[in-house]
Parts: structure tokens; C-alpha cells; sequence
């Protein structure tokens, strides 16, 4: 009955993707969410484009920042952020439908196993040209806005201690900030390790120069003045141990010049 049979070989040998048990269930579920059923590539139906303007109930796919949602537009809009715009092809497929097909758990996970980026995530348009869509059934869809959260522990801790950093420098309490900085980094290095294929048992207990060390050691390409920088915020960062604190005042003191500069470095390199 199918129109295409789903070659889950073919999907799971994708280098881009990280084989460990949770996405050889994504994959496997959304394999068993299209078995026997009448189906085709959703590009074939769907027309995915980038346009400068939005207009009112287009349905939009928000691909990048620390979730995607997808939703039909409330009025006309410049499209600032490159988002996607989907429209159906196919009469048969309504983008109601569309969009309550993408509402689906299997699709959403399926969909996050592409997901790209160490703390602002983004979806690739490519990533739809693998995907396949059911025939819709006789029956009305409602609109439905979906939301696809990313589940990063890091990218939560990072989240909180940006947030206190900020209220710190917000107050000149640039030394507690400094601390902030310095955790917020280590959580971003791990999240970039993470995402080239090292578990969390290869990093448990790592600190942030062995942590570099991961980093050059894999090839992860991060321009040397970035990684430089992560140097320099871990130096100041141990400024909260006493015994070097008291080996370098005047580094406390400079501070206020010091460590904004270079976070704000970061922050621009990373999307923060």
C-alpha cells in the first residue's frame, strides 16, 4: 500500500546522526509510525521556501533557538530569521493537516535526531527531503501549533547562570560574575562535546582545560581566538580559589574591563 518504502538503513547510516539507544528508538518508532500505511516524501507535498515576507496563515516553521514551533502566522511580517514557510502542493493535504501530522510524537522526535548547534539549535530545511508524510484520512484537521522542545540538561544549567550573570553585572559584582562566566563555558564545552558523540561517562568529572583538550583532540573546528578566550575566563574564574586570588589582586580589579569583552565574545561566536 505504501508509495515509498522507508529505507531505515539508509537513514540510521547518516553520519550526522549519533547511534546511541535513544535514537535508535526515534528511528525505530517513527519506522512503526508508517508502517502499512499509504505514504510519500513530504517534499513531494510540501513546498519549503524562505521568503522575505510572511503573510497572514502561512503556516511557519520557526527552525532555530532552544525549541521550533510551527504555527500559522497572525498577520504579515517581515521574515527577519529565515524561517521556513510550508506549503502544501497537493489538495489532498491541507496545511491543517500538515501541521497536525508534524503535532505527532514520532515526528518530532524524529525531526530533533537532525537538529544542529550547541546551545541555539537549528533544523536544516534539508532535513525534510528525508522525511515522509501519511495520506491524511476523510476528516477535518484543526489548525494545530506544535512546539519541538530540546531536552539539554546543559542547555538549561547555561540558561540559569547566563541569567544570574547578567543580574550580577547588572549591579557591578564583576568577581561573582567572573564565576558565572566560567561555568557557563564549561557547561558550552561539554555541550559541544556532547554533540560530537562522546557520552556523558567520556566527560564525567572533566575540568574545562582537559575539556579544551577534548575539543583539539576531536577537531572540532572553533576559531583559536574563541578557544583562547575560554583560556582566559577559566583563569579568571580561578580567581575564586584564595591562595591565587592573593597571587594576583590585581586581576580582581580589573576585572570590569576584562571579563565583559571577552563573554560578549562568546556569546556572539555561540548565539547565547
Amino acid at each position: 500500500m505504501q508509495t515509498e518504502i522507508v529505507n531505515l538503513k539508509k537513514i540510521i547510516s547518516n553520519k550526522n546522526i549519533r547511534l546511541d539507544v535513544k535514537y535508535y528508538q526515534s528511528i525505530k518508532k517513527y519506522e512503526f509510525f508508517l508502517k502499512n500505511k499509504k505514504i510519500c516524501k513530504f517534499t513531494n507535498i510540501v513546498d519549503i521556501t524562505i521568503p522575505h515576507k510572511i503573510k497572514k496563515d502561512d503556516l511557519v516553521f520557526h527552525n532555530k533557538g532552544n525549541s521550533f514551533k510551527l504555527e500559522f502566522a497572525k498577520q504579515d511580517i517581515q521574515n527577519n530569521n529565515n524561517n521556513l514557510v510550508l506549503k502544501s502542493k497537493d489538495n489532498i493535504f491541507s496545511e491543517s493537516y500538515i501541521s497536525w501530522y508534524l503535532s505527532n510524537d514520532e515526528i518530532k522526535n524524529y525531526l530533533m535526531l537532525f537538529s544542529r548547534g550547541n546551545v541555539i539549535f537549528y533544523i536544516s530545511k534539508n532535513v525534510f527531503t528525508n522525511l515522509y508524510i501519511i495520506y491524511p484520512s476523510n476528516k477535518e484537521y484543526p489548525k494545530t501549533e506544535v512546539t519541538i522542545q530540546n531536552n539539554s540538561k546543559f542547555k538549561e544549567v547555561i540558561k540559569i547562570y547566563l541569567n544570574e550573570y547578567n543580574k550580577n553585572i547588572e549591579i557591578e559584582n564583576y568577581l561573582s560574575a567572573s564565576f558565572l562566566v566560567g561555568a557557563i563555558c564549561e557547561a558550552l564545552l561539554y555541550e559541544i562535546l556532547l554533540d560530537s558523540g562522546l557520552s556523558n561517562n567520556d566527560l564525567s568529572n572533566k575540568k574545562t582545560v582537559q575539556l579544551l583538550d577534548y575539543i583539539k583532540i576531536r577537531g572540532i573546528d572553533i576559531d583559536t581566538k574563541i578557544l583562547n578566550d575560554f583560556k582566559e575566563i577559566n583563569k579568571k574564574r580561578n580567581l575564586i580559589h584564595p591562595e591565587r586570588a592573593s597571587k594576583d589582586i590585581d586581576k580582581i580589579y580589573n576585572l570590569e574591563k576584562d571579563i565583559e569583552p571577552i563573554f560578549n565574545r562568546i556569546v556572539k561566536e555561540f548565539g547565547l
